[in-house]
């Protein structure tokens, strides 16, 4: 079997961006599980990111199966385009997720004290669960809408928790974010790689030996190469 290599390069780097898809989506959700209440710091959603993950590994294994599988140039050629598609509408559906969450990464500090004003009228008791867990009392002091109210007597918090939450959740939004530049970095740089090999044209280097082969026998039995063709 000839080599193959920048085939297998968009594929790797492809299933890069769907592998590092799927670990951000692993994180996101293992952060909201933990002391963050994803009502308070909403980094969904992660299902979006396996959901992205997968669609970037499915397009990156339909990629090789159809190419291999095809042994005409025009279907191949038809087969490059479909998959520059692909990633195309993957990298800006990534893209639009990754500004968004760069949008709120700067400006996590008021949108998160906006975020905890709603939680607490609708919905407080995933407070205490935060509050419990950074060892702090309402928002920007002990006495700033605390769950429970007498929040700093019962636990003996002092500190408010816009302290030690908008540092964690700057650096959680902030892993996010850069996961999805990585994401969208990779799927280019296929997107580039398969717009290079559309543009040469020249597909024998990715046929599979056997399909050559039997191409070859084909025209050997309808008799139309020459002596020096058969040699």
């Amino acid at each position: 079997m000839r080599p193959r290599r920048p085939l297998i390069a968009i594929n790797i780097v492809t299933l890069l961006a769907g592998l590092t898809a799927i670990a951000v989506a692993i994180y996101t959700a293992s952060v909201e599980r933990g002391v963050l209440s994803e009502r308070l710091v909403n980094l969904k959603p992660p299902l979006g990111g396996f959901l992205m993950g997968l669609a970037v590994a499915v397009v990156s294994a339909l990629g090789v199966y159809l190419f291999n599988t095809s042994s005409d140039h025009h279907d191949q050629s038809t087969m490059v385009k479909v998959y520059m598609v692909s990633l195309a509408v993957l990298m800006i559906i990534n893209l639009i997720g990754t500004a968004l969450s760069f949008a709120f990464w700067t400006s996590a500090d008021y949108q998160l004290a906006e975020q905890w004003g709603q939680v607490y009228e609708h919905h407080p008791e995933e407070l205490r669960k935060v509050e419990r867990g950074y060892g702090c009392c309402g928002w920007s002091g002990p006495k700033d809408r605390p769950v429970p109210a007498d929040c700093m007597d019962r636990y003996g918090f002092v500190i408010g928790c816009r302290e030690r939450v908008v540092p964690a959740a700057e650096q959680a939004i902030g892993i996010v974010s850069w996961g999805g530049v990585v994401v969208t970095v990779l799927l280019g740089v296929s997107l580039v790689l398969a717009m290079s090999m559309l543009a040469s044209g020249d597909y024998d280097d990715y046929l599979d030996e056997s399909t050559r082969m039997a191409e070859a026998r084909q025209l050997l039995r309808e008799g139309t190469l020459g002596p020096h063709q058969r040699a």
